[in-house]
């Protein structure tokens, strides 16, 4: 899926205006040509080091041990670059790097990192799928989370789904809805609507923060209960998590909150 969206974000991207890529190296990692911010000595030495890791990921190594090649093989370099292969005419093969950043709305004047990272916690993505994605140590990657908390005032990542789609509003293609869209201020009552009374109260509960077992304390039922409602809920709109489904629903239509 990461590779899949990346490749998306570049054809796009490149059928919108003829771009050169910021930086050519050979197979053997040794660069040729770099430009832009691809020139300075850090990037430089990544891009050098994200080309050897994928020549070796796509040898022998995907059929001896596939899950390290896979691992090599980043979405991103440096948060930055896709990095594409190019033949001459002569028929030698070399690397592109073409800046292929993940673009979105700036809601509260985020770094273009940490809007990078705001817009992979939007999608439900763990820390270990957001580093892989973007090229980033883990470490770096809880740093900008929290970064990104800090400045949107949130406890949780689930918050931050629910700001960010009220900010910059997207179309979901959810069954039964056509090209739903998420509303300003952050909510799509058409959706809200389409939630029993049940269901609403056990989902207004989970987007504020409460756990399961709370949930089902409050409303007299079972645990199991509350999660098959929730995950009821989760397939009927297409989504993976609360975080994806606190993006879709945005805040409960003001004034008809379910207890």
């Amino acid at each position: 899926l990461t590779h899949v969206g990346a490749g998306l974000r570049l054809r796009l991207t490149l059928s919108r205006a003829s771009l050169p890529g910021e930086a050519v190296l050979t197979p053997s990692g040794r660069l040729l040509h770099a430009e832009s911010s691809a020139a300075s000595a850090g990037h430089r030495a990544a891009l050098e080091a994200a080309v050897r890791n994928t020549e070796r990921a796509r040898g022998r190594l995907r059929q001896t041990q596939p899950e390290e090649a896979l691992a090599l093989w980043k979405g991103l370099v440096a948060g930055r670059w896709s990095i594409v292969d190019w033949v001459d005419t002569d028929g030698r093969r070399y690397l592109v790097a073409h800046a292929n950043a993940v673009s979105a709305r700036d809601p509260r004047a985020l770094s273009p990192r940490e809007l990078d990272v705001a817009e992979y916690v939007v999608q439900g993505r763990s820390t270990p799928e957001i580093a892989y994605a973007l090229g980033l140590a883990e470490g770096t990657v809880t740093r900008l989370v929290r970064s990104v908390l800090r400045k949107f005032g949130a406890a949780r990542r689930s918050d931050v789904a629910g700001l960010f789609g009220a900010v910059a509003p997207f179309r979901a293609n959810v069954p039964g809805l056509r090209d739903a869209t998420v509303l300003t201020p952050g909510s799509n009552e058409a959706l809200w609507r389409r939630l029993s009374d049940a269901e609403r109260a056990v989902v207004e509960q989970v987007l504020a923060g409460r756990r399961a077992a709370t949930v089902a304390v409050s409303r007299g039922v079972s645990v199991k209960t509350v999660n098959n409602q929730l995950g009821a809920v989760y397939a009927r709109f297409g989504v993976r998590g609360k975080t994806e489904l606190a993006t879709l629903l945005g805040r409960p239509p003001s004034g008809e909150a379910v207890g």
